[in-house]
């Protein structure tokens, strides 16, 4: 089906600034690409006002931080920061040289992420719009991992192209859940890794779960594909701090085999909720609030579900979860 002229209109200028967004991000070192990317994350948040509204309403309902609207705007507003450099470095990683690599990442703390991924064949890696996910993998791949990178097709099928080009430069295999569910399971089944982002918008067909106090519409399908592959589905982060990352605890969630599969998929979605959240409240500014997570309401109106396995439930707020801080160094 061919798009409309209006359509084809804005993804020709979404493709000339992609491009050029690339052509700048690619041209020297990655240092200098994460300052353009730091002045174009505070541009779109400043000048172009990109979802600004949403972005510090979200913090302001789900934080209540106590400085007001002023210390929301300025989490939401590194928070941009922070996504664009995530996204920059998507665009270079094929140009990503072990000494730049490794100057920032802690290659230690990576090498022992890769064996608790790896030592019982393939896992299923699951992390949220938070921190620099795109470093993270790089390094894993880096060291030998094979990686598969399983995200929706964006709107604009050139600049999806282009996405998925920049991926495979980095030795990554984009894979599309509408089209690559054999390729997911293949990856696994060869000992691989495949990554991706738990915290979309699950719309209608999600899992009604807490997540920062508010009813999230959570994605159940990958801890049903863990369940059914046997792989275990692992919760990690990497924390953008400016210059340097900080690879935090990782967790594992295998299926209870005392539960069902309903009951084992609401578990998995609120684990992954509660991990996700626990990082979002020590590490605000590496959120990002601009994106719709509560976009959809639940029918009855949200009540928290009740806590797996026996536990209490656990709602978000300031008062909420916190993990150890524990920075990798060599």
């Amino acid at each position: 089906m061919q798009a409309r002229p209006g359509r084809r209109a804005r993804h020709v200028l979404e493709l000339v600034g992609f491009r050029g967004l690339e052509a700048a991000v690619r041209a020297g070192s990655r240092r200098s690409a994460m300052r353009f990317a730091t002045g174009t994350g505070r541009f779109a948040f400043d000048i172009a006002r990109v979802r600004r509204e949403v972005a510090v309403r979200n913090v302001l309902e789900r934080l209540q931080p106590e400085g007001g609207r002023p210390e929301a705007e300025s989490i939401a507003r590194e928070s941009y920061a922070v996504m664009t450099r995530t996204f920059v470095d998507l665009l270079r990683g094929g140009r990503l040289g072990d000494e730049e690599l490794w100057g920032v990442l802690s290659r230690s703390g990576m090498e022992e992420l890769k064996h608790s991924l790896t030592k019982d064949g393939g896992s299923l890696v699951v992390s949220g719009h938070f921190g620099n996910w795109e470093l993270a993998i790089q390094g894993l791949r880096r060291l030998g991992v094979s990686i598969a990178a399983l995200a929706a097709d964006m709107a604009n099928p050139r600049v999806n192209e282009r996405v998925m080009r920049a991926r495979r430069a980095a030795g990554i295999e984009p894979l599309s859940p509408r089209r690559d569910l054999r390729g997911v399971v293949r990856h696994l089944e060869g000992g691989g890794c495949v990554v991706t982002l738990m915290d979309q918008d699950a719309r209608g067909k999600g899992v009604f779960i807490d997540f920062l106090g508010t009813p999230a519409s959570t994605h159940g399908g990958i801890v049903s594909l863990a369940m059914r592959t046997g792989a275990p589905l692992v919760f990690g982060a990497l924390v953008d701090e400016g210059d340097t990352y900080t690879l935090v605890p990782h967790e594992v969630w295998r299926p209870d085999p005392s539960l069902d599969e309903v009951r084992n998929r609401r578990d998995g979605a609120v684990r992954f909720n509660r991990y996700l959240e626990s990082l979002v409240l020590r590490w605000p500014t590496n959120y990002f609030w601009a994106h719709r997570r509560w976009k959809t309401r639940p029918p009855d109106g949200g009540a928290t579900p009740s806590a797996p396995r026996g536990e209490e439930p656990i709602r978000g707020g300031r008062g909420g979860l916190a993990t150890s801080r524990v920075r990798n160094a060599d």
